[in-house]
């Protein structure tokens, strides 16, 4: 945890500030519910060619859900770096959730693995 609070600590330090405290919770919100992935399957799904494709992540984002979101994250329960910072002034409203395994993260790493099993040419 130190070496977060390290990290933390510098980005408020040193990031913070401007265009990127406009940017980031922008950034942040594209995939806070994997609506940007969800999107990306959606379009897949919707296209005859890539269809194939678009199942591959759909169901890659409903196995992340069902193993990150319903399992791990309460089984885990890590509590996010911040709350050990509380006169940190947040770009956004607090997730309620634990920060371990990273939604961002799993989301995006189970649609990115899904296409490049599924062989498809956005992998390439």
């Amino acid at each position: 945890m130190q070496l977060e609070l390290t990290i933390l600590d510098g980005i408020q330090r040193y990031l913070r500030g401007g265009f990127l405290d406009w940017l980031m919770p922008f950034v942040s919100g594209l995939s806070n519910h994997g609506e940007v992935w969800i999107l990306l399957a959606a379009v897949l799904l919707l296209l005859r060619s890539q269809r194939r494709h678009g199942l591959a992540a759909a169901c890659a984002l409903i196995l992340d859900l069902i193993s990150c979101n319903l399992l791990l994250k309460p089984l885990i329960g890590r509590v996010r770096p911040f709350a050990f910072r509380p006169d940190l002034l947040l770009l956004v409203p607090p997730p309620g959730d634990a920060s371990f395994p990273s939604g961002h993260t799993a989301a995006a790493f189970a649609v990115v693995f899904a296409l490049r099993a599924s062989g498809s040419p956005l992998w390439r």
